[in-house]
């Protein structure tokens, strides 16, 4: 944001994304916060709160493709993971087009894991952290194979998928997921993310 905006200026600070993913009954994928993010780019919001990258691989994934594609908006979940580090860094590296409201110097650089040696050695700890996350996962969930596939769409996932039917940490509008629910769960119907309905009287409803 530009601090020296007009006293008068109105920042608007969306919070859709992060909040939605905390409402009951509700869970948002990358794709669906990419589609919701570039609805928020179109109306012309200053900031998007776009979740919680550090509480799972999928929201740090969505994260991590908002700030690559949305144009002109600053993106807090990355800018407040840079707060929130034990030591202020002297300068920032984003993987992308755009530069994020940082409290020190930043760079955005395209393509940046092939070109910055920081990016890169960045990108392969997530990964490992990544596998490690999902090793642990295997042992709450045991049959899924998460510890060989790290929960990538393979045959073998696929299979188990089909087999077990969803653990909680599915995603739930991934299309093999709804597969297998509505084989192993047939009666439990997903609200539509995207349609809300609005009840004005008794018998009566209305899609905002």
């Amino acid at each position: 944001m530009n601090e020296k905006a007009s006293p008068d200026r109105v920042f608007i600070f969306d919070t859709t994304l992060r909040d939605g993913e905390q409402s009951p009954g509700f869970h948002l994928d990358a794709n669906s916060k990419l589609r919701i993010a570039r609805q928020l780019e179109k109306l012309g919001v200053d900031v998007i709160e776009a979740g919680f990258p550090i509480s799972s691989p999928g929201d740090f994934e969505a994260c991590r493709r908002i700030a690559r594609e949305i144009r002109g908006v600053t993106v807090t979940a990355l800018a407040r993971a840079v707060r929130a580090l034990p030591e202020l860094p002297q300068h920032v590296f984003v993987d992308g087009r755009d530069k994020i409201d940082a409290p020190c110097d930043c760079a955005a650089v395209i393509g940046g894991d092939g070109i910055v040696m920081s990016i890169a050695a960045a990108s392969i700890i997530a990964k490992v952290t990544r596998d490690r996350l999902m090793c642990a996962l295997a042992k709450d969930c045991p049959g899924y194979g998460f510890e060989t596939h790290k929960g990538y769409a393979v045959p073998e996932h696929r299979e188990a998928l089909d087999r077990l039917g969803p653990s909680i940490h599915h995603r739930r509008f991934f299309a093999p997921v709804i597969a297998a629910r509505e084989k192993h769960q047939p009666s439990i119907v997903e609200p539509d993310l995207f349609t809300v309905e609005t009840h004005i009287v008794p018998g009566i409803s209305v899609a905002v």
